[in-house]
């Protein structure tokens, strides 16, 4: 006869000579168990049989049994980071612990934080808010009863750094081939600065774009314009930040800057011909950019008005080709928008044709300043102004100028108010210019015929 034995192992247990589960036999009378996956407590049973030779029977023993704890191994505390840093700017962080076998999960966070999803794992995604941190910590409950409690002690860091102030306020005017020094205020906590530009304009000789900024501690750099080109608005930005760059450090500040003389777009809506004795209206239609405000300049034609807005009110006062404009300046100049109007049926105004004219006139608009007769004439020859001049009453107020053929001048004769008078014979018979001057200025250039 022959002993042997029947072990009934437990649901989550296996024999560790065989990998075998549920019943096994054997001709020991003991076994070695393991742990399938998280096992929990069980029984193990066992039955002593007596196995016949000669008559192959067997006699079974009465059933014996005996408790199994399910008992972790021993751990040691999880390799976690004694410490860590987080941006207070509402951005989610994780933290995680390692995983144990069978093992549960829960946290304690600083107050006020906000837990994102499950909090019952070896991970937990939290947004810091509030204004401080605090301690995080991991409780990790293993089968045994023991637990684990590693801890993160939090180094909070408030983002919100004040925001840069350049040393002067306003817009900046570089002109082409400028360099200036631009300047903010150092900030309060603060490690560096990232500054950059657009628009061609260089940081310290060197192009720096927000993809890649000059990243200095300087609170100043110098800022160059490029050399000729159309005028433009470009900008020059900075931003201050912390040691840790994960933190989003201050808002980004700029300093709009204007390169070279200002900008006017658009046109100016009025009549183009007006009558004396009537006001008209003008419009500005567009923008100035380089320049912070605008004005109103019209030639001495016109009595200006008080602008308002974009608007300006003329009124005709004297004859001839005039003016009404937008003027924009800057440090380095002064750019017009023009608009040419004429002015008929006044008078002829020493005022009318001022010795700047930034807008390019002819003069008259075509308008006859002299009315000659007869054209040809072989008798007397009567050169009447058609417009008055305004303050000269019967004073000589114009010239006249008669050149032959050959370009010689050949008499120049005063022309009161009242006209002027050339007798026969004065002049020899022929063709000439007339050119009628007013103060210097050339008014008007006609034929003449005498026979």
């Amino acid at each position: 006869q022959e002993a042997r034995y029947a072990y009934t192992i437990p649901s989550g247990w296996k024999d560790n000579y065989s990998g075998n589960s549920g019943t096994v036999y054997s001709v020991l009378n003991f076994i070695t168990l393991n742990r399938i996956g998280c096992a929990t407590p069980g029984v193990v049973k066992v039955q002593g049989i007596l196995v016949g030779f000669l008559c192959n029977t067997a006699a079974l023993s009465a059933e014996a049994s005996i408790s199994l704890n399910s008992s972790s191994p021993p751990v040691v505390n999880p390799s976690v980071p004694g410490y860590a840093a987080v941006c207070g700017n509402y951005t989610p962080v994780t933290f995680s612990v390692p995983v144990y076998n069978c093992a549960s999960y829960s946290w304690n966070v600083p107050a006020n934080w906000i837990v994102q999803g499950a909090s019952t794992s070896n991970n937990i995604t939290v947004i810091p808010s509030g204004n401080s941190g605090g301690v995080i910590t991991a409780n990790i409950n293993l089968t045994c009863g023991s637990r684990l409690s590693p801890s993160y002690t939090i180094l909070f860091l408030n983002p919100a750094l004040p925001t840069p102030v350049f040393t002067t306020s306003g817009a900046e005017v570089l002109c082409s081939g400028q360099s200036k020094t631009y300047a903010i205020n150092s900030v309060a906590s603060a490690y560096n600065y990232l500054w950059y530009a657009g628009g061609n304009v260089k940081i310290n000789g060197q192009t720096y774009t927000s993809a890649s900024p000059l990243v200095t501690s300087s609170t100043s750099v110098t800022v160059s314009a490029p050399s000729g080109g159309t005028s433009y608005l470009a900008y020059v930005n900075v931003k201050a930040q912390r040691y840790y760059t994960f933190c989003n450090g201050s808002p980004i500040v700029n300093k709009e800057t204007s390169v070279g003389l200002p900008t006017i777009t658009g046109s100016i809506s009025g009549a183009t011909s007006v009558s004396c004795g009537s006001t008209y209206l003008y419009d500005f239609v567009g923008g100035v950019t380089g320049s912070p405000t605008y004005s109103w300049q019209s030639s001495g034609h016109f009595s200006q008005g008080t602008p308002s807005n974009n608007h300006i009110a003329l009124t005709p006062i004297y004859y001839g080709e005039g003016y009404t404009s937008v003027k924009a300046s800057n440090a380095c100049g002064t750019v017009y928008l023009c608009q040419t109007i004429c002015s008929d049926g006044c008078e002829v105004g020493l005022l009318s044709f001022p010795g700047s004219n930034p807008c390019v006139t002819s003069g008259n608009c075509g308008f006859a300043l002299m009315s000659i007769s007869p054209n040809p004439s072989a008798d007397q020859l009567t050169i009447k102004p058609n417009f008055l001049v305004d303050g000269l009453n019967n004073q000589v107020g114009y010239e006249a100028a008669f050149f032959d053929a050959t370009g010689n001048k050949v008499l120049t004769q005063k022309v009161k108010q009242t006209g002027l008078s050339i007798a026969k014979g004065v002049l020899k018979p022929g063709f000439y210019i007339l050119k009628i001057t007013l103060n210097n200025r050339l008014m008007e250039t006609t034929r003449v015929l005498i026979e």
